[in-house]
């Protein structure tokens, strides 16, 4: 959610509605963002919170990360955070104190992904979250498209032996229409990896990629879309390098439709009305968006 959007989602919630399966509270609002969590709670929904430490790794010079639970006023070294045990211990402990009580679900520390150290410190955070929590955790996987094959592959073991049975895939850049069909392969392929190792996979804001790869059956979670500000995570601090993050909530719908497709419905319930349909195709060699 956007710092504003708690009213409107208490108000949708309490039309029951069928295809939410939790929320995610503001990174830096949370505590004014109880009662919808509390709504959500009574619903049965789980109730998430990210604290977005990969933000963390850079300069903020207009101060946007500061109220941030891993905030220390200095970016963090990622390169040296891998190599520091008590280091990272106390970050993991300024991002679970940082959770807000109502959150069901625990997100550990994380950074972007970029090679086998950065991955390694991905994994050594979310075990040491997943052991000092007594929530359950799901990790959070920012991952840049060229990292190589086999450093996933190890990074996909690691979580399995730490325990981490649920994670939230994001990989950057990703920019929908734009992208390839070898880039959405990937992606496809990446999701498939870490939900052989026994995880459900939930595809962080991947738009109508997510959307068709939760249909496909890469992705076995529901998709997270939420209102929220449009905000972009970069892994290098430049403009064309960068993840927008999703600004609308949607409801995801599934429809039979003739010729064996599957008709998703995404009604966007922060511009009433609106709707929008994507239309998937039967297999992976056929998609019309």
């Amino acid at each position: 959610m956007g710092h504003q959007d708690h009213q409107k989602v208490e108000d949708f919630l309490a039309t029951a509605p069928a295809g939410v399966g939790a929320i995610t509270l503001h990174s830096t609002y949370a505590k004014h963002q109880q009662t919808v969590g509390e709504a959500a709670r009574e619903l049965g929904l789980d109730v998430l919170y990210d604290p977005r430490t990969e933000r963390l790794a850079y300069e903020d010079p207009n101060g946007a990360t500061r109220k941030l639970p891993g905030w220390t006023g200095i970016p963090y070294d990622v390169d040296r955070l891998a190599g520091d045990a008590s280091q990272r211990s106390a970050l993991v402990e300024r991002v679970l104190g940082g959770h807000p009580e109502v959150a069901t679900i625990i997100t550990p520390p994380a950074f972007l992904v970029t090679d086998k150290r950065s991955a390694n410190l991905n994994a050594n955070l979310a075990e040491e979250a997943r052991m000092r929590s007594d929530r359950p955790v799901r990790a959070k996987l920012l991952v840049g498209s060229r990292v190589p094959w086999a450093v996933l592959e190890e990074l996909a073991d690691e979580y399995a032996s730490a325990g981490i049975d649920a994670l939230d895939l994001r990989v950057t850049p990703l920019d929908g229409e734009y992208d390839g069909a070898n880039k959405i392969k990937y992606l496809f392929s990446l999701a498939d990896l870490f939900r052989e190792h026994g995880m459900h996979v939930v595809l962080g804001s991947s738009g109508n990629i997510g959307q068709v790869a939760y249909a496909l059956g890469h992705a076995r979670n529901r998709l997270p879309i939420g209102p929220g500000p449009s905000s972009y995570m970069a892994d290098e601090p430049t403009p064309d390098r960068r993840l927008k993050l999703d600004a609308a909530l949607v409801v995801i719908e599934e429809v039979p439709s003739p010729g064996g497709c599957l008709l998703i419905r995404a009604r966007q319930v922060s511009r009433p009305l609106h709707q929008t349909t994507v239309l998937l195709a039967e297999s992976l060699r056929r998609v019309v968006v």
